[in-house]
C-alpha cells in the first residue's frame, strides 16, 4: 500500500493505533504506580487482543473506500528462538516478530515484509552486548532448536540445513523501547512506545506506531521484504521461524471452535507464499477465522497467570493481512 503520513486515511490509521496501544497500557496498570506491571506484562497486553485494532483499521478502509480489508492476527509461542554465532551463551533472535502480507489479485502475488524487535523498557542501560552484536553485524548464525527451519531449508542444497548469513546493514531488525516509568510520562502518548535502528541506538528514535503503518508500505525502508528464499538468508531465516512457530503456537482461548480456528489458520500460515492462483480461497479462510475468533473469544478471560505478574516470557508473532475485499465467505458459511 501507498502510505502517505499526509493523507487522512493514514491519519486515522495512525490515531486507531495510537488509541488501541494507549488504552491496553492504561488498563494493566494501576493507578498511584501500585503494582507495576513490567516489560513481559505490558507486551502481553499490547497483543492479547490486537485483532481489534485490526477492526477498527477495517472500519477506516471501509470509509474510504480502499476496496480491501485487513486482518491483524496475534500468534503467541511458549518459547523465544535462540540463536548461536560463537559466543558462550546463546541469544534470542527477538521478542516480536511483525509480518506484513499484501495480497494483490490484480499482479497474481503475495508480498511480504517482516520486521523482527526485541522489546526494553525504561531505558537502553540493559541492553545485551551479544544481542547488540548479533543486530549490527549479523554473523552467520544458526537456531539453537535445529527443528527450526527443517520443513523449508532442505530446499537449500548448497550449505547447511541451519546456517545463515543475513546480508548487511538489516532494516528488518529493530529495538522497542517502553517508557514505563510515572516519572517520565510521555506527552504525546504515542512516545511511550519508539524504536531504534542498532546502528544508531544511542542517537535517534521513531515513533512505534509510524513503524507500524510504514511496514505497510513496500517502499518504505521500515522492516525487509521477504523475497526468494534460495538468494535471501533474511527470508530463509523469518519462514523458518514462522514453520517453527506455526508447531509451536497456542491461544488463550482454547475451546472447541477456536481449535478449528487455529487449524485455519495454520493452513493459511501454511501456504503463506503460494501464488494467488492457487490459493485464492486463502483470504475467504482468514474471514471465517475472524469470525470464529469474535464469536468465542470475546467473553472468555485468558488463564490468570497470563495476566498476573511474571507471566511466562513468549515470542509473539503478529501478522498484519491486507487483500481485496471482494473475497467472502458466503460459500464457506
Amino acid at each position: 500500500m501507498d502510505i502517505d503520513p499526509s493523507s487522512s486515511f493514514v491519519r486515522e490509521l495512525r490515531e486507531a493505533a495510537v488509541t488501541y496501544f494507549e488504552e491496553t497500557y492504561k488498563n494493566i496498570q494501576v493507578p498511584n504506580g501500585e503494582d507495576k506491571k513490567g516489560e513481559v506484562s505490558i507486551i502481553d497486553a499490547m497483543h492479547r487482543n490486537i485483532k481489534d485494532l485490526g477492526e477498527k483499521w477495517n472500519q477506516v478502509f471501509d470509509d474510504h473506500n480502499k476496496g480491501l480489508k485487513v486482518q491483524v492476527i496475534p500468534v503467541f509461542i511458549h518459547t523465544r528462538p535462540v540463536v548461536d554465532f560463537g559466543r558462550d551463551k546463546g541469544t534470542e533472535f527477538g521478542d516480536l516478530l511483525y509480518v506484513y502480507s499484501e495480497l494483490n489479485s490484480q499482479q497474481n502475488k503475495k508480498e511480504k515484509k517482516a520486521l523482527l524487535l526485541q522489546a526494553k523498557v525504561n531505558s537502553n542501560d540493559n541492553i545485551d552486548e551479544d544481542q547488540l552484536y548479533l543486530y549490527q553485524n549479523w554473523p552467520k548464525f544458526s537456531f539453537r532448536d535445529k527443528k527450526i527451519g527443517e520443513e523449508i531449508l532442505p530446499l537449500i542444497s548448497s550449505r547447511s540445513i541451519n546456517e545463515f548469513q543475513v546480508s548487511c546493514p538489516n532494516t528488518g531488525a529493530n529495538y522497542l523501547f517502553i517508557e514505563n516509568r510515572e516519572s517520565e510520562s510521555p506527552s504525546p502518548f504515542e512516545k511511550r512506545y519508539e524504536t531504534a535502528n542498532p546502528l544508531n541506538l544511542y542517537k535517534s528514535r521513531s515513533l512505534f506506531v509510524d513503524n507500524l503503518l510504514e511496514l505497510m508500505d513496500f517502499k518504505s525502508e521500515t522492516g525487509r521484504e521477504i523475497i526468494d528464499l534460495k538468494v535471501c538468508d533474511w527470508s530463509r531465516s523469518i519462514e523458518a521461524v514462522l514453520k517453527w512457530a506455526e508447531q509451536k503456537q497456542y491461544t488463550y482461548r482454547r475451546s472447541g471452535w477456536e481449535r478449528v480456528g487455529d487449524a485455519i489458520l495454520s493452513y493459511c500460515l501454511r501456504n503463506n507464499n503460494k501464488h494467488l492462483n492457487s490459493n485464492a480461497y486463502i483470504p475467504q479462510l482468514l474471514d471465517l477465522y475472524k469470525k470464529i475468533s469474535l464469536n468465542f473469544s470475546h467473553n472468555i478471560n485468558p488463564p490468570e497467570k497470563s495476566i498476573q505478574d511474571g507471566p511466562t516470557k513468549k515470542f509473539i508473532i503478529v501478522h498484519i493481512i491486507v487483500y481485496p475485499a471482494n473475497y467472502r465467505v458466503d460459500s464457506i458459511s
